[in-house]
């Protein structure tokens, strides 16, 4: 029976493409680009019809490894990953390299060493957002693994850096990151509810980068995409709301907080942000002062995921 209906895919195969590529309806699109209906209609909603489709066709598109490189990495760094095979291309940003493929990071020369971090080029943009600001001390209210915790910790040598996470594990995983970059003397690790716990000194800025869909990083994890059904979008949003109002209850009067999601849904995004605001009356949106791009979304900017080294985030900052 699978050899049937391999041979019927081979022989009607081209055929039905060639339809599907010549149809202009968004169900044949999702189709072809491997998105769910449901997540091409909301980005059709929430972005206009020639923008949805073309998040939709982006999603289309593979991924390849960009890495972050740490202060002090060896400048011939990239001629020695293309000993080992990689083909590397310049980044725009100026901490950043792609490498053509991906690649397993571990197996790179200077990975024990601390070297380089695996990081998008877009999740580097909302790292390099966060260490912009005034003060000594930083708390990442969600920091998982420690990519950004890190790439923050870099940036500004001069501050102590402490990061939450509610799993044992992630909390672990970034213990151990900070003990490969050096970084673990300013940098604490802390497991428990970012809704309830307390920071160990008042906080001059906040990185809320809350979890979310992850709907702009589905070309790099595919399998999100199917497990994710559109009724869990209304409990993100309700903890993505109360995770930002706790860091404007936090952070210092005069301090700086940084909204960021890896979701393209306005629902988890300015929708959030709005709702915040209405409750902290004090509080008023800032101007990013990284050279973000992407989509002026009226609240925060939407980074697309335009080529293999972007996924697609959001991002918008605070003033109190």
């Amino acid at each position: 029976m699978v050899n049937a209906v391999l041979r019927r895919v081979l022989e009607e195969g081209p055929a039905e493409l060639a339809r599907l590529r010549n149809d202009g309806r968004l169900d044949s699109l999702c189709l072809l680009s491997g998105v769910p209906l449901w997540a091409g209609e909301r980005w059709r909603r929430d972005y206009g019809s020639d923008e949805g489709r073309r998040l939709v066709e982006q999603n289309a598109g593979g991924s390849s490894l960009s890495l972050r490189l740490s202060p002090g990495a060896p400048r011939d760094l990239p001629q020695r990953f293309e000993e080992e095979g990689q083909t590397v291309t310049e980044s725009p940003l100026p901490e950043g390299l792609r490498l053509a493929d991906t690649a397993l990071p571990s197996a790179l020369p200077g990975y024990g060493e601390g070297w380089f971090t695996p990081q998008s080029e877009s999740s580097i943009l909302v790292g390099t957002e966060a260490a912009d600001f005034e003060g000594t001390r930083l708390l990442d209210m969600c920091a998982g693994r420690g990519v950004k915790t890190g790439q923050i910790a870099q940036l500004r040598p001069d501050i102590t850096v402490e990061g939450w996470d509610l799993s044992k594990g992630r909390v672990a995983a970034g213990g151990r990151e900070m003990e490969r970059l050096k970084l673990s003397g300013r940098v604490v690790m802390r497991t428990g509810n970012a809704l309830e716990l307390e920071p160990l000194g008042d906080p001059d800025a906040i990185l809320v980068d809350a979890p979310c869909s992850g709907s702009g990083t589905w070309r790099r994890h595919p399998e999100g995409k199917w497990r994710l059904l559109p009724e869990s979008l209304a409990e993100l949003a309700e903890l993505q709301y109360r995770l930002l109002c706790r860091a404007f209850s936090l952070v210092k009067k005069g301090g700086k907080v940084v909204y960021s999601t890896c979701s393209l849904f306005a629902a988890e995004n300015e929708e959030v942000v709005e709702k915040a605001l209405r409750a902290f009356p004090e509080i008023y949106e800032r101007p990013l002062s990284a050279d973000f791009g992407g989509i002026d979304r009226g609240r925060g900017r939407v980074l697309t995921p335009e080529n293999p080294w972007t996924d697609g985030f959001y991002l918008a900052a605070f003033s109190k």
